[in-house]
């Protein structure tokens, strides 16, 4: 019989990180595909599912359940209502029936478990974005959010602030350390801190680590986990997140340094064979076609529909217009209403009319910029545009949207034509004729990579979170479509006209 060769150390390694961290005593069942290779996935943050009744809210129950064993760990699972975390079949009451006749002790009315080890599971909601404040001084290892598209994003990147490990005090300085990869270290802001740091050894008692395979709170991976299926109030906010490429054009150096530690693993119900798929399938059978997509094939493209745009009316051309067409070009700008990243968007659409009456957007800006950076944008976009593009932007109402506006004129666009126009009526008034021109499929998008986040935002306007495209559509539009006025001397006798 010929002998085997001994499997590499690398092989060995490779397996065993394939394998997830499971705790028999907590096992309720076998991880399926789709679950096992999201449980072994080290990405810091992880979207999972895309589809009804592909197993999310056992999976995001056994990634919780992970480090359970390890002194000092502590998870915390989201819904966004109360009653969504406690109704039957829901994930705490999903989680009760998990830890029946188990050592776990349930705590504050059953909204914190507390395992052998010292370690803690709770369970919380965040219904306003208020409420995220009730958690403010807490840490967690692990952060879970279950059907997350229903959370608001600025809750869910908040969510972050509490992602962290505990501090250690040094035992020469007295000031906290930090571990990084394993190594307490002093953070840069702490003046005064020692040169060598040394960890208390009676704090680090607290922390011993897992009988299991020795791995201690300082070890493990610090982790944001969200289930969800396409749809809801935040579905742009998790495409674009997880689902989309990333776009260089689009997303500055920290957002695509960030897209490297994400990780989308999609499930469906065709993944879970714990469910009567051909029972569950009649089911959805009953739903939408975009809801139906949705839940059953964790369709993120399909679009619904407001009550103003289709988004079948668009015209997509692979070209621009011809020069000699061109009868007048604007760029108008929409100004992201506050500051910093979590702001709504600022947006420039540069649109054209032809002398047939054609409506052509050939370019969309949206980013989220300081003012700083927003102002560079306004330039360097106008330069590139041409001096023969009109500019507008939309003027906020009062002193301070005059004061707005003569600065953008006589700093950031001096040399160019630009003027500010103050905004009247509702938004939905401002975009139907706007609206007129799209159903009379007069309205072509020049082919780029904006395109879907443009139709996206037009088909759900104005019930979408977002309208600052539609706003910056309608405002070149409305420019567009008002002839130029001209100045004309006025004749008072025959001797002028001669």
């Amino acid at each position: 019989m010929a002998e085997t060769e001994p499997i590499s150390e690398e092989l060995l390694e490779l397996n065993y990180l394939m394998q997830p961290r499971i705790l028999d005593e907590y096992a309720v069942h076998v991880p399926h595909p789709a679950q096992q290779i999201a449980l072994t996935m080290p990405a810091k943050e992880l979207l999972f599912g895309g589809a009804a009744g592909g197993g999310k809210s056992d999976f995001l129950l056994m990634a919780a359940l992970r480090y359970v064993d390890v002194p000092g760990y502590s998870a915390i699972l989201f819904r966004r209502t109360y009653k969504q975390l406690i109704e039957s079949g829901a994930i705490l009451d999903r989680f009760k029936g998990w830890m029946a006749g188990k050592n776990v002790k349930p705590k504050e009315r059953g909204m914190t478990w507390e395992f052998p080890s010292g370690a803690v599971i709770r369970f919380g909601h965040i219904h306003r974005e208020a409420d995220k404040y009730n958690y403010q001084g807490a840490e967690y290892q692990f952060i879970g959010f279950d059907e997350a598209t229903m959370f608001e994003p600025e809750v869910y990147t908040w969510a972050f602030s509490r992602l962290r490990k505990p501090n250690v005090p040094c035992d020469i300085c007295k000031k906290y350390l930090t571990n990084v990869d394993g190594t307490f270290i002093h953070t840069m802001e702490q003046k005064d801190a020692c040169n060598t740091p040394l960890p208390d050894t009676r704090a680090l008692e607290e922390y011993k680590p897992s009988p299991k395979d020795g791995i201690d709170i300082f070890s493990l991976p610090l982790q944001v986990i969200a289930t969800a299926n396409p749809g809801g109030l935040s579905h742009e906010f998790f495409k674009e997140r997880f689902i989309d490429p990333p776009d260089p054009e689009k997303h500055d150096e920290e957002e695509l340094e960030q897209r490297k530690h994400r990780a989308y693993i999609p499930s469906t119900i065709r993944d879970n064979p714990s469910l009567n798929q051909e029972e569950y399938m009649a089911t959805l059978s009953n739903l939408s076609i975009v809801d139906r997509e949705r839940y059953l094939n964790g369709d993120w493209e399909i679009l619904e529909q407001g009550n103003l745009f289709k988004p079948s009316d668009f015209i997509i051309k692979k070209r621009r217009p011809d020069e000699k067409d061109i009868k007048s070009r604007v760029r108008f700008w929409d100004f992201a209403a506050s500051d910093g990243k979590h702001s709504d968007f600022t947006v420039g659409v540069l649109m054209s009319m032809t002398y047939d009456g054609e409506v052509w957007i050939e370019d969309v800006k949206r980013v989220k910029y300081l003012p700083p950076e927003v102002e560079r944008l306004v330039r360097r976009t106008a330069i590139e545009d041409g001096i023969g593009v009109r500019v507008y932007s939309e003027q906020e109402p009062g002193s301070a949207g005059k004061t707005v506006a003569s600065h953008l004129k006589r700093k950031v666009l001096a040399g160019f034509r630009y003027n500010s126009k103050v905004a009247t009526g509702s938004k939905e008034d401002r975009a139907q004729p706007l609206v007129s021109q799209v159903e009379a499929k007069n309205v072509y998008l020049v082919e780029a990579a904006w395109n879907k986040s443009f139709i996206t935002e037009c088909g759900l306007f104005p019930e979408g979170k977002h309208d600052d495209q539609v706003d910056a559509a309608a405002g070149a539009y409305n420019q567009l479509a008002v002839p130029l006025k001209r100045k004309v001397r006025l004749v008072t006798n025959y001797t002028q006209m001669r």
